[in-house]
């Protein structure tokens, strides 16, 4: 993979800062007034156990971006990362018979947990309690006698919260919506399906946004029987929305309409829509950057609007993270580096390139990345404190 960057004198290194990086890659809503329906409690799903510990990599063979050069790199065994919260990186390998090994990694290197699960279970859902102990919780998904169920789980220690429940269907979020046709939010706390109104199509640690009729509806974790927000769609220029998979922050979605690659990018605690047209993006945790790729232009985002904007080389343009105050833009086998600040080309390697630069594809809140190869998954860890 080659690597555009710039070396002159606008070019601008990344603000120093720590970072670790991976290799890789029911029930119906209760009617608004109505007590939350208890949940339908299943057989036991496998709870998760111990993990072992991931290996040292060598990551002689590779450059990574210099924010992170010097951290250690481990090995999780993933084929793929699923997504992190408070620092913690979820992974999972499918194994060869089909079955799906997910585990937990912390920003260090320290494996937390693993949980076996049924082939075609491998995704997760990572929320936090909507109560006052705000714990950060991780679903898992499973298969009893050919009905889905989904267990809550402490995201660092795997300890049951809940379930385990049936729901009407696959994982399909973002955060806990369940269901393709009769889609369902859960509680996080809790695992019983939260009172909203409408069709869920996100949740964000107990924030749910529904498609009610002609308005999109916004609901706070303290309250789900009144929404805190609603949005015209005709205002935001949609008719019958979905959450695309392309990748959006934490705490926004990013909705379009059904097969369309490009959607308006929104919080879900506001309804404010941070991008009016958007197919990926990425924030910055070093400047709250939110930058995103449109029809080949980037724009940096901040909270008051627009920061900057600039067209890209024709082809296609993918975000793949943001971190250390750089964003990382695919380009058709190519990386471009940008600084999150200005938009400008920024340096984030050095050295020549051996079999191919490791570019991030996420980037925790604490400083360690996932990124992938063609080879496998590594994180390389955050460093220690110095006064360890």
């Amino acid at each position: 993979m080659s690597v555009r960057q710039a070396h002159g004198p606008g070019a601008r290194r990344g603000v120093p800062v720590a970072v670790a990086a991976v290799l890789v890659a029911v029930l119906a809503a209760c009617t608004p007034g109505e007590p939350p329906a208890v949940p339908a409690q299943v057989a036991p799903a496998t709870r998760p156990g111990p993990a072992e510990p991931p290996a040292a990599a060598d990551t002689d063979r590779w450059v990574l971006p210099s924010t992170w050069s010097g951290a250690r790199t481990v090995a999780p065994g993933w084929d793929r990362a699923l997504g992190s919260r408070d620092g913690v990186v979820v992974g999972a390998r499918t194994e060869p018979e089909g079955g799906v090994d997910v585990s937990a990694v912390a920003g260090t290197g320290e494996a937390l947990w693993s949980a076996r699960r049924a082939p075609g279970h491998g995704e997760v859902g990572l929320s936090r309690a909507a109560d006052t102990s705000r714990t950060p919780v991780v679903v898992l998904t499973d298969e009893d006698a050919g009905t889905t169920i989904a267990t809550g789980h402490v995201l660092v220690t795997g300890e049951l919260l809940w379930g385990p429940v049936e729901v009407p269907g696959p994982l399909v979020g973002p955060g806990l919506v369940f269901g393709d046709e009769a889609a369902t939010a859960l509680d996080p706390t809790t695992g019983t399906p939260l009172p909203t109104t409408g069709t869920p199509v996100a949740e964000h640690d107990g924030w749910v946004v529904t498609v009610d009729g002609p308005e999109l509806l916004g609901y706070a974790p303290t309250d789900h029987g009144r929404p805190a927000w609603r949005t015209a769609l005709t205002s935001i220029g949609l008719t019958t929305p979905r959450a695309l998979a392309a990748p959006a922050p934490t705490g926004t979605v990013l909705l379009g309409e059904p097969d369309a690659d490009e959607g308006v990018l929104l919080e879900l605690a506001t309804g404010r829509a941070v991008a009016p047209r958007a197919s990926g993006a990425a924030r910055d945790g070093a400047t709250g950057t939110i930058v995103t790729v449109a029809a080949g232009t980037a724009t940096g985002h901040g909270p008051d609007g627009p920061l900057w904007s600039r067209r890209l080389p024709d082809g296609d343009v993918d975000v793949a993270a943001a971190g250390g105050a750089l964003v990382y833009l695919r380009e058709e086998g190519a990386v471009r580096v940008l600084n999150a600040l200005t938009g400008a080309d920024a340096i984030a390697y050095e050295g020549p390139a051996g079999s191919g630069y490791v570019v991030p594809t996420l980037v925790t809140s604490t400083g360690a990345a996932v990124a992938r190869t063609d080879e496998l998954v590594l994180l390389t860890t955050e460093p220690a404190d110095p006064a360890d």
